[in-house]
């Protein structure tokens, strides 16, 4: 699924429905990343916390300094910090920061907010404000400053497993396997989500959960994720064509 180059704020595809995690990822520090310069062009530094906290997550930059002049911009990325363009691509923005001082009281969303585990986002972006009017590999925001986050949270759905139990009516696509384990599902006219969710013993809730990134309704030819390793992309973004 060819995913536009902008920022989103949430995860909850359209057509999803249900009843929610099974475990709540309890409050206090849930995942941090330390910021390296993704270049000598820079001096940037700083460790980013997430925090869950009463009804929400929330992210703060502390011991943050950066030399960017015109202020910069923090991103979360379903994507490993190799990946080029990074910071073009999906992404949860934070908005403009100032250059020279901590950052709390960011907000990653409400405890609903991808489904109560944020943990997909594998890194944390810093890009400039002003982008730049050239790039060598083309993008749009240069990436200026990576980190890739380290989360502590607890297994929101433990024992999710999806099992292929065959085609029907309303889930009549094919599906990609490893061994014996379905990995992916590509759907075709006439799917429904909740028709591929049974089909695969899981709920839609579930089929939601394991594919935050899926922010429209069903197409013919989307592929959905079905296991929870690869929740998000893992590593792998997809074709921009």
């Amino acid at each position: 699924m060819a995913i536009e180059a902008s920022s989103h704020s949430g995860g909850r595809g359209l057509g999803w429905t249900g009843d929610g995690a099974d475990v709540v990822i309890p409050d206090g520090v849930i995942g941090t990343a330390e910021l390296t310069p993704a270049s000598g062009d820079n001096t940037i530094s700083g460790t980013v916390v997430v925090t869950a906290e009463g009804g929400g997550f929330d992210v703060a930059l502390k011991g943050f300094n950066s030399d960017v002049p015109g202020g910069v911009q923090l991103f979360f990325s379903p994507w490993s910090k190799t990946t080029t363009c990074l910071a073009d691509m999906y992404n949860f923005s934070f908005g403009n920061l100032s250059t020279d001082a901590d950052q709390p009281g960011l907000s990653l969303g409400d405890r609903d907010f991808s489904r109560g585990d944020p943990s997909y986002y594998l890194t944390a972006v810093i890009t400039a404000s002003t982008p730049a009017t050239t790039d060598p590999d083309g993008c749009v925001l240069t990436p200026r400053a990576v980190g890739t986050i380290t989360w502590e949270v607890p297994d929101t759905r433990p024992g999710l497993l999806a099992v292929d139990t065959g085609a029907r009516f309303g889930a009549g696509g094919a599906t990609a396997t490893a061994g014996a384990s379905p990995i992916s599902y590509r759907a075709v006219a006439g799917d429904t989500l909740n028709d591929i969710a049974d089909r695969f013993g899981i709920t839609p809730d579930d089929l939601g959960f394991l594919n935050p990134l899926t922010s429209r309704q069903l197409q013919p030819g989307d592929d959905l994720n079905l296991q929870v390793a690869l929740r998000g992309g893992a590593s792998v973004p997809p074709s921009s064509a």
